[in-house]
């Protein structure tokens, strides 16, 4: 049973995350308040990408939390989980650990949002199997943070910066018998080393995936890589519904990358062109939805069209 566990970690990438952490603590019979937590119930830990953004909702609830990137304070949780007598002499351990939250001890005093140099680069997925979204995808960080100034962005410079390994260092750790490799991160397709390790993966008969490609870093030689490694969609995003609001956000992206990308995606012989959007943005007029149904019209008939659209969250 869940609630038999020393410790219980959550990682919440956003914030429509947060009703499914309620849900696991009451299905699990773990004290949802930190203050009504037995000291022979688990320790609650919390990390994840919205630790960087607004941890502070899940004071009451969460025993401690390691806030930005974890890979320089995890030695040490680990060390205090391993060596800790409970729940309570668990806190008091990690209360000095450069990065670690505990809302018990530091109140609404949240440490810096923790960045690790490129050194601790590349982070890799530890399970390869078929049975997930990515089938069979083997998953590698090559680089963390971002290089742009977005304004809507938590991951941008110069609060998140680009932090790139070495190609050599990320191919070292690609196992040969991964059927499928997955660059990841915030701004991969802005890596340096991104062209050469998927032409290294695509020329050894394997599959590839891209967590993120930017419109204008796109040419025919990159999607046409793309397609032999088993790109079956086009993915960009436009972030705003009109380029007067992606002129506004910084996002530094033109109406004729996205329609390049749809070009290229079909010269490709790829089947679908999917774009993100963010709409409910600050000063968005109906001129503006009407120039985005437009262009979705004109971008479907190069190619067929699916929109991944979200509400802004402050």
């Amino acid at each position: 049973p869940l609630n038999q566990f020393h410790t219980l970690a959550f990682s919440v990438a956003y914030d429509l995350d947060i009703p499914g952490f309620f849900d696991l603590l009451s299905m699990s019979g773990v004290s949802m308040l930190r203050t009504e937590r037995r000291d022979e119930e688990p320790a609650v830990l919390l990390g994840g990408p919205l630790t960087a953004s607004n941890p502070l909702p899940f004071g009451p609830f969460v025993d401690l939390a390691v806030i930005g990137d974890a890979e320089d304070a995890l030695p040490l949780l680990l060390d205090a989980l391993e060596e800790a007598s409970g729940r309570a002499d668990l806190v008091q351990r990690c209360a000095s650990i450069p990065g670690v939250w505990v809302p018990a001890i530091h109140g609404d005093a949240v440490p810096s949002t923790q960045k690790v140099s490129a050194g601790a680069l590349p982070a890799y997925g530890q399970i390869l199997t078929p049975h997930t979204e990515l089938s069979n995808m083997f998953l590698i960080e090559a680089s963390r943070g971002c290089p742009r100034y977005y304004r809507f962005c938590l991951v941008r410079a110069p609060e998140s910066p680009m932090r790139e390994s070495e190609l050599d260092a990320v191919m070292a750790h690609v196992p040969d018998h991964a059927p499928r490799v997955g660059f990841v991160g915030a701004a991969v397709s802005e890596w340096s080393g991104i062209r050469e390790a998927i032409r290294k993966v695509v020329d050894s008969g394997r599959g590839v995936g891209v967590s993120s490609l930017r419109a204008d870093r796109l040419d025919r030689e990159f999607v046409e890589l793309l397609a032999q490694g088993g790109y079956r969609t086009m993915t960009v995003a436009s972030d705003a519904p009109s380029q007067r609001l992606r002129n506004k956000l910084a996002k530094g992206i033109r109406t004729r990358h996205l329609r390049l990308a749809a070009e290229l995606g079909r010269d490709a012989g790829m089947s679908r062109l999917k774009m993100y959007l963010i709409m409910g943005l600050p000063d968005e007029q109906d001129d503006d939805i009407s120039e985005l149904i437009e262009f979705a019209r004109e971008l479907s008939a190069v190619l067929p069209l699916a929109l991944g659209i979200s509400p802004l969250v402050p």
